[in-house]
């Protein structure tokens, strides 16, 4: 726990001293200082996290490259390139940490060379990619993040109609993580998602009645989709629909993001970014009925914190005219923030006695150490037993 607060207390005033006061001196160096320390907090780990107890595992059985001649792919959970950067990785050494630090160094670029991209308040944006999505990123959804950030750069092509280039790496963001699918159809969404509100809620409505139509004929389903992209609906779905409360979150995000939109349009800001604020706002109002889709909303979750942060210092510097959207986009981080907050103090007592969400993740051990910690341990594996006994149970 001290040292995730070491990394807070540098961000919050790296952030106040470069961003707040513009400050200049060594700004860069410390920007990726900062990097360097996100990717050994997260590389150099020890089963921290949820899903990274399940890839320690399972990681003396991913193929290495001497393997690969004899391997059927398609018989493996996973995609190809994942295999690939796991075989990489035991070409250095067959322990675990090095892939992690390949998987952290290829995250925490990309996002912070975005970042730089996209704002000049670097730590301001690093700050609030801290709090809502560093650990899900770096010790959680391992696989699906590098295709995240893949994908990112995608979406600079796209911005730019340069589609030849968009598609290569959306081929490649796929065989990282089959969730990465949907970026196939993705300029036709963001296209549409340009238009008014009347086709943003014509796309919800089809997209859910298309969705319930292929469900109930799974040799469509199979016709149009590769078979582990609809094993994975068909497990996410045998879990049931989502709970009144996590349907009532959901919404609450749709507030906060809908008041984002609304400011950015006052004040026209980004508008060619607009879209992918729409498609969040899709995603999160569909998965109450569509188990499992909101996955998709991490793919857009770093052009939220972009935008909320450019706009938050536009309208700062204007304060005392534009009082109004400086408190609506106060609103849209404070929600934000209590929704992350929220989740990470979910109770998981029924897996380990007195535990909470945050648990995966403290206290932290490293390589160096190599201790594991039994609720942590508990609270990932009986959770996952569970929803095995679910989907057994809808079949």
């Amino acid at each position: 726990m001290l040292l995730y607060s070491l990394i807070f207390i540098f961000l919050f005033f790296f952030c106040y001293y470069y961003d707040v006061l513009r400050k200049t001196d060594k700004k860069v160096f410390f920007y990726w200082s900062v990097c360097v320390a996100l990717i050994l907090l997260a590389g150099l780990r020890y089963r921290v996290g949820g899903d990274t107890l399940s890839y320690f595992d399972d990681y003396p059985t991913f193929p290495e490259f001497k393997e690969f001649p004899s391997t059927n792919f398609k018989d493996l959970p996973y995609g190809f390139l994942f295999y690939t950067i796991t075989a990489i990785a035991k070409l250095v050494s067959p322990d675990f940490f090095i892939f992690q630090l390949i998987q952290a160094s290829i995250v925490n670029i990309a996002i912070f060379f975005f970042i730089k991209k996209y704002t000049p308040y670097y730590f301001t944006a690093v700050l609030l990619y801290y709090l809502l999505m560093y650990f899900y990123f770096n010790m959680e959804i391992m696989r699906e993040s590098m295709s995240v950030c893949i994908s990112l750069f995608a979406m600079l092509f796209l911005l730019k109609r340069y589609y030849l280039k968009y598609y290569f790496l959306a081929i490649v963001a796929y065989y990282m993580h089959n969730s990465a699918i949907f970026l196939f159809v993705f300029p036709l969404i963001y296209y549409m998602l340009q238009k008014n509100w009347i086709v943003f809620v014509s796309i919800f409505i089809g997209i859910s009645l298309v969705f319930f139509y292929l469900l109930q004929n799974p040799s469509i389903l199979l016709s149009i989709l590769p078979l582990k992209v609809v094993l994975k609906i068909w497990g996410y779905t045998s879990l049931g629909p989502m709970s009144t409360g996590g349907a009532i979150l959901n919404y609450i995000h749709i507030l906060a993001l809908y008041l984002l939109y609304v400011v950015c349009k006052k004040h026209s800001y980004r508008m060619d970014l607009m879209p992918f604020l729409k498609f969040n706002m899709l995603i999160y109002a569909l998965t109450p009925f569509i188990t499992g889709v909101y996955r998709l909303t991490n793919y857009f979750v770093v052009y939220e914190i972009i935008v909320l942060v450019n706009i938050f210092y536009l309208l700062l510097s204007h304060w005392r005219t534009k009082q109004y959207s400086c408190l609506r986009i106060l609103t849209v981080a404070f929600i934000l923030i209590v929704l992350k907050v929220q989740h990470a103090t979910i109770d998981s007592s029924e897996y380990a006695a007195g535990t909470h969400f945050y648990n995966r993740y403290i206290p932290y051990e490293s390589v160096f150490s190599e201790r594991k910690h039994p609720m942590r341990e508990n609270i990932f594996y009986i959770q996952m037993k569970e929803q095995q006994l679910k989907k057994e149970k809808k079949r």
